[in-house]
């Protein structure tokens, strides 16, 4: 509906927007609309926001940042380019790396759920959880917020003829000899809100998530948002050719480096390469036990990012390139390699056979049941539209 989406603006508006200092000191990226909506606020009789949503996500912060002061103390990024490191075994560089790039990722963490903090301290991203608010979009079920909206603002109210009358002075009624004290009112307001609008990151995701695709949809959730929206979407041609287009904005988002274009257009590889250890065992017809591929993928995913993540550290081309080759480009080799595999057997295997594979737990009859119910097919491939 156009009246939760479009809004008018003055040039004075998007200056206010622009200097913000909220987006300015802060991670998740906003739309002016949620902007808006923080300022404009909600009608009177709506719930008021609750410490809840904040305390629950503060509670997070806490163990990054203690963890990262910690392990600070005994790895050092500048390690990195000492010639020394370069003369250690290939073993324990791999495992200094993942060292450094785990001390990244908990200052990165620490930062990222501090500037959701401050979003929910001003009020901004909070939606109503019908609604189903979504990372940088805001309320995806308009129709329920509208139904919500005609409840509580009056001028919605008078507009709209089907409303029983009755059945609101009831709820009025009730609603007034509740006390604010009351446990369940205060836990139910404590989970009205929901913040997802602005949540910058899901750091358990991106530990623990099993592909790339799903990691990087995890990390820096508002900019993957912005990027797959108007960027991704907006390009014409092939995926390949939008695929790079989006990345190289990606990367100059983080910087004028040319590693950072190097590490980001590699993602790209890793998911395909994951892609061919699923059609790999497919073609094979190997029998792994129950998680094995999931491992396998998500040990691949963790070392690739050491790899690349020591070239974001670095940034320096020609000191990343060393240290790359130190290494023997072994993410891009393995990567190039099972893409090669993917892109070659995968005409021999069905998508289906592919699913069984990534999915050993499923119940297929269930799953298929449930196919033919919601859309007449026994099975139909996913479809993935994305830039990684």
């Amino acid at each position: 509906m156009l009246k939760y989406k479009g809004i008018l603006t003055t040039p004075y508006d998007v200056v206010s927007y622009v200097l913000c200092y909220i987006g300015m000191l802060t991670g998740p990226y906003y739309t002016y609309r949620t902007y808006n909506d923080m300022l404009n606020g909600w009608p009177p009789r709506a719930p008021g926001l609750s410490f809840g949503p904040l305390w629950r996500r503060l509670q997070e912060a806490p163990f990054f940042g203690v963890t990262y002061l910690i392990c600070s103390q005994f790895v050092s990024f500048d390690d990195l380019r000492d010639p020394e490191f370069q003369e250690g075994s290939l073993v324990s560089r791999l495992v200094y790396l993942g060292a450094l790039f785990f001390v990244y990722r908990t200052r990165l963490y620490f930062a990222w759920i501090m500037g959701e903090c401050v979003c929910m301290s001003a009020g901004l991203g909070a939606y109503p959880a019908i609604s189903r608010p979504a990372v940088g979009e805001g309320p995806t079920d308009l129709v329920a917020l509208d139904r919500w909206m005609s409840q509580i603002d009056p001028k919605e109210k008078a507009g709209i003829q089907h409303i029983n009358e009755d059945y609101h002075f009831l709820v009025d009624d009730i609603n007034s000899n509740i006390s604010d004290d009351d446990p369940v009112v205060i836990e139910s307001r404590s989970h009205f809100y929901n913040y997802a609008t602005v949540q910058a990151v899901s750091a358990w995701k991106c530990e623990f998530s099993p592909t790339m695709r799903e990691s990087f949809r995890a990390w820096n959730q508002t900019l993957y948002y912005w990027m797959d929206r108007y960027i991704y979407r907006r390009c014409f041609g092939p995926w390949f050719i939008r695929s790079v287009a989006t990345l190289l904005v990606n990367s100059l988002w983080y910087g004028v480096q040319p590693v950072y274009f190097m590490a980001h257009s590699t993602l790209p590889l890793i998911s395909m390469a994951e892609d061919g250890m699923a059609t790999a065992t497919a073609f094979c017809g190997f029998s792994l036990p129950p998680g094995g591929l999931t491992f396998l993928r998500w040990f691949f995913r963790m070392r690739s990012l050491d790899y690349l993540a020591a070239g974001w550290i670095v940034l320096s081309l020609e000191d990343t390139c060393v240290l790359w080759s130190s290494l023997g480009y072994f993410v891009q080799v393995i990567g190039f390699l099972l893409a090669l595999v993917h892109l070659t057997l995968g005409k021999f295997v069905s998508a289906f056979e592919r699913w069984t594979v990534e999915n050993p737990g499923e119940d297929v009859a269930e799953i298929t049941a449930r196919n033919l119910s919601q859309t007449g097919k026994a099975w139909e491939p996913p479809v993935i539209d994305t830039y990684i």
